[in-house]
């Protein structure tokens, strides 16, 4: 799974899906300059979804099809020496038929882990001054940093 990340008000309760820490920031600080009473600082944070754990059962199913095929033929050499990239497709063979049973029988958890927070103060406007008259115009876009005479 790739990395994520949300965003929070009040340190609690996250919500977005950003591919960067700095989108999830910037739109925290949209939502909180929206906001009646705007907070002093916002939280941005890495989500990630939990495991179901479907995949890395490629080498279980292949030792229980040898014991099974040994206890009925005595045959010990069934699906010996199988190459690394077999054994891997098999692998992602396995976790997509996995997810997709788990999906189906709505078994799928959608739950969240939420790690890895930081805390950014919110600009007091969209052109904040900072220093020996720089000034940053608009936070939440792509902008030259310029000096003022």
């Amino acid at each position: 799974m790739h990395q994520r990340f949300g965003y929070s008000l009040d340190g609690t309760n996250f919500r977005g899906s950003f591919s960067t820490r700095r989108e999830a920031r910037l739109a925290a600080f949209d939502t909180a300059r929206q906001q009646a009473d705007p907070p002093a600082v916002v939280f941005v944070a890495r989500i990630r979804g939990m495991d179901p754990q479907a995949s890395g059962h490629a080498k279980g199913v292949i030792r229980d099809m040898r014991w099974r095929h040994r206890d009925v033929t005595g045959d010990t050499t069934y699906l010996d020496n199988l190459s690394q990239d077999v054994v891997q497709d098999l692998d992602r063979e396995l976790e997509k038929t996995i997810l997709a049973w788990l999906d189906r029988h709505k078994l799928l958890r959608h739950e969240h882990r939420v790690d890895a927070i930081s805390e950014y103060p919110v600009p007091a406007s969209q052109n904040a001054t900072i220093g020996q008259g720089v000034v940053i115009e608009g936070y939440g876009q792509e902008r030259e940093v310029q000096e003022m005479a």
